[in-house]
């Protein structure tokens, strides 16, 4: 997993999501094609985007418990350091869940949240295409020329892609979030992906346990029913 750093600096950037090959925009109807299957062990979420409010912390979607039963690590040893440096919490949120292994300093998997940051309405369907595009146009990382293709990252969420030898996986919620899980550390294809399915399913149902603060228009209405109450 050699790409991480040049990923942490993307992040920095607020690019996370979008590469070289798979930042065109796209239109409804333009022929890509859905791994979105029917599935009874499909991992899913109740969590719905406001753009009035910031996007869930990651660093609350992932418990350092499952970190540590993962990957035979003590909890007290793993750091959350938060990856957002432009302060934009509404439209992308990113941590880094870091910890050293002896044959292997800076281990980290990552974790970031985006809305779909261009016009919803010119192009409504940016998200799938982002996703799908990754199976058929891949990833061209930095200082390289040819494209990492991704395979389906089936029964996560709408649609999703993934590749071991990047250590990346993207899965989104319709085409309102797109989230990414990468790896930085050395271990086998079997074990990054079933791991990988274990935190989707509970990063899936933290965002389910989402709740906005009230609005100042719900505020004032709880403040005038405790007044009234009050003078009863």
């Amino acid at each position: 997993m050699k790409h991480l750093y040049w990923l942490y600096i993307v992040v920095i950037l607020g690019l996370a999501f979008t590469s070289c090959d798979s930042n065109k925009a796209t239109t409804s109807g333009s022929g890509y094609s859905s791994a979105d299957v029917n599935s009874k062990n499909k991992i899913t979420t109740t969590f719905k985007v406001n753009k009035q409010f910031d996007l869930p912390d990651p660093s609350t979607l992932i418990s350092k418990e499952t970190i540590s039963q993962l990957f035979n690590v003590e909890p007290h040893y793993i750091s959350p350091v938060d990856g957002n440096r432009d302060g934009n919490k509404k439209e992308h949120r990113a941590c880094f869940f870091k910890w050293d292994e002896p044959d292997f300093p800076n281990t980290a998997i990552l974790l970031q949240l985006q809305t779909n940051t261009v016009d919803d309405e010119e192009y409504p369907d940016m998200m799938s295409y982002q996703i799908a595009n990754k199976r058929t146009s891949g990833e061209t990382m930095m200082g390289e020329t040819e494209p990492h293709i991704y395979d389906i990252f089936p029964n996560v969420g709408t649609d999703g892609s993934y590749n071991y030898e990047l250590g990346k996986y993207y899965w989104r919620i319709d085409n309102e979030l797109l989230i990414m899980l990468a790896y930085n550390m050395d271990i086998t294809e079997e074990q990054q992906f079933s791991s990988a399915n274990i935190l989707a399913k509970e990063i899936m149902s933290n965002l389910s346990k989402t709740v906005y603060p009230s609005g100042p228009a719900t505020a004032k209405k709880q403040n005038k029913k405790k007044a009234k109450k009050k003078t009863k």
